[in-house]
C-alpha cells in the first residue's frame, strides 16, 4: 500500500512537469523582440496544451532568449517563416521562463515547412 500511495504522489508532480505546449500546420503572424534579448513568436492560432504558466494574452506565442545560439536560430527560423509565410510546427519546454513565471511558454523547437 505504502508503494501505491507513493507511486500516486510522484504521478500528481511530475503530470505538470510533462505537459508542454505544441502547435502545428500555422503560420508566424507576428515576431517581437525586447531590449533585453528575450523575444516571443506569435503564431495564427492558440498553442495546444500550453503550460499553466501562460496568460491568455500569450496563448499564440512562444518565448525565446536570443542571447543564446539556439534562441538565435530560432529567431532566423521564426523570421524566415514570417518572411516566406510557410507552415510551422513548434513544441514548447512545459515552463515559463525567459519573460518570468506567468508569461509565455519557453520554445523547445520550430520547424518550417515549405
Amino acid at each position: 500500500m505504502k508503494k501505491l500511495i507513493t507511486s500516486v504522489v510522484i504521478s500528481l508532480l511530475l503530470i505538470g512537469e510533462v505537459l508542454a505546449g505544441s502547435i502545428a500546420n500555422t503560420t508566424v503572424v507576428r515576431v517581437r523582440t525586447d531590449y533585453h534579448g528575450k523575444a516571443m513568436i506569435f503564431f495564427a492560432v492558440d498553442i495546444s496544451n500550453h503550460a499553466s504558466c501562460v496568460i491568455p494574452t500569450y496563448y499564440t506565442a512562444f518565448a525565446i532568449d536570443t542571447s543564446t545560439a539556439g534562441g538565435k536560430a530560432a529567431l532566423s527560423a521564426a523570421l524566415t517563416a514570417k518572411a516566406t509565410g510557410g507552415k510551422v510546427r513548434a513544441f514548447g519546454l512545459g515552463f515559463c521562463q525567459n519573460y518570468g513565471p506567468s508569461t509565455a511558454e519557453d520554445l523547445s523547437f520550430l520547424e518550417i515547412f515549405p
